[in-house]
């Protein structure tokens, strides 16, 4: 019997299972999106390091947030942000914003 027990699958998830490892890094988002302080988080690194997985991780655990990628104008991104005001603001490829 103990071996069937390696096959058991988890039911519960988070909106942080996709990623592998950086362990540390989910521990210090989910932080700061619980908290009561404002925080201004900002992920750099080199691609394919789950940058964007993080942004959409966070969506799906405040709903309450807007998802802009570099796709979007700054005109764009102002009407939304003037129109709905999101506590959560995610921002992908800011340096492809034009």
């Amino acid at each position: 019997m103990m071996f069937l027990s390696l096959f058991k699958t988890s039911t519960s998830t988070t909106a942080f299972d996709k990623i592998q490892g950086y362990e540390d890094i989910k521990d210090i988002v989910i932080r700061a999106i619980s908290s009561d302080e404002n925080y201004n988080l900002l992920f750099i690194g080199p691609p394919a390091s789950s940058k964007t997985m993080f942004l959409q991780g966070i969506l799906e655990i405040k709903k309450d947030g807007v998802y802009f990628d570099g796709s979007n104008t700054m005109s764009r991104i102002l009407d939304v942000l003037q129109e709905e005001r999101p506590k959560i603001i995610c921002i992908d490829e800011l340096d492809k914003l034009s």
